[in-house]
């Protein structure tokens, strides 16, 4: 189900009970934070490996899941009061996030402090990770050059 599918039918239960007059902009968007923070309890004071072993539980698994989809809905809803529409926007901020964070030069950094900053040696020099994004002409999928660590092991 894309958004739209999902702001029809959200559109349909609301108006079924005739709930549209208190659904504005201003109430939906408070209705959104207000589910996003019933989200958030099922992870305050917990670790990551609590919360993982926690899903694992069919009841509290869904308990999350009932949370996010009311998040969802909200969401939907408030889109649909602003003339947003949401698949698109989705659409065009992956499209920005991918121009703003292009995929080579955030892999080089990932890998940089995964060797343990943002300085690499290569052989006798010191790499900064621009430096090294240009030496290896990082210009299309990582793939073709088999990682920095791969590139650093054979030079």
């Amino acid at each position: 189900m894309n958004f739209r599918e999902l702001s029809e039918r959200a559109l349909k239960f609301r108006e079924e009970r005739r709930w549209g007059k208190y659904h504005t902009p201003k109430n939906l968007a408070i209705s959104l934070a207000v589910e996003l923070g019933e989200l958030l309890e099922h992870f305050q004071w917990k670790t990551n490996g609590e919360i993982v072993e926690a899903v694992k539980d069919p009841g509290k698994r869904e308990a999350i899941a009932d949370e996010m989809a009311d998040v969802v809905i909200y969401l939907a809803l408030l889109a649909h009061e602003l003339g947003i529409d949401l698949d698109g926007a989705v659409e065009r901020k992956l499209r920005k996030n991918e121009k703003k964070y292009p995929v080579n030069t955030v892999l080089v950094e990932e890998i940089a402090k995964e060797l343990g900053g943002g300085i690499i040696y290569v052989g006798k020099e010191v790499k900064s990770v621009s430096q090294v994004e240009r030496l290896l002409g990082l210009t299309s999928s990582p793939l073709r050059w088999g990682g920095l660590r791969g590139f650093i092991k054979t030079h």
